[in-house]
């Protein structure tokens, strides 16, 4: 739930990131995630799962010579296409996330302007009000999507 304090804790987070906005890749084939000095990630695109180094012997049986290559232990498999949306949303997700906060901000006064205005000036309960609205509301959302 979007409480005060996870808002808090997320501006917090946002503030020691790479510099936003970042940008997937126009290229379509890569994947890459980037600022506008940093390379933040790569969305996996093909086989994906836990690489580790391994020798295999090269040549007949008496030469005796091996050599050394990356293998993998398989987990699972992404469309390249798949990775390269992954990418694009990754973007999008981060880049429009602050604003989404602001937006959930101002809509939390908004509430607090429409549920107290019965009441005057007194906000002192405003928080645990929303709280409660929010409960049944997700409440309401799980029954109706169950």
């Amino acid at each position: 739930m979007f409480t005060k304090e996870f808002i808090e804790k997320q501006r917090d987070i946002i503030k020691n990131v790479s510099p936003l906005p970042w940008h997937a890749c126009s290229c379509g084939k890569c994947g890459m995630i980037s600022g506008e000095h940093d390379h933040i990630a790569t969305a996996i695109r093909g086989d994906w799962g836990d690489d580790y180094p391994d020798i295999r012997r090269i040549g007949g049986s008496i030469e005796g010579k091996f050599e050394t290559f990356m293998n993998q232990i398989t987990y699972g498999h992404i469309p390249e296409e798949t990775g390269n949306v992954n990418a694009q949303y990754i973007e999008q997700a981060c880049n429009n996330y602050p604003e989404a906060l602001d937006e959930i901000e101002r809509l939390r006064g908004a509430l607090k302007d429409i549920y107290l205005l019965p009441f005057g000036q007194n906000v002192r309960y405003a928080d645990q009000i929303i709280t409660s609205i929010q409960k049944k509301a997700e409440k309401a959302l799980n029954e109706v999507t169950k």
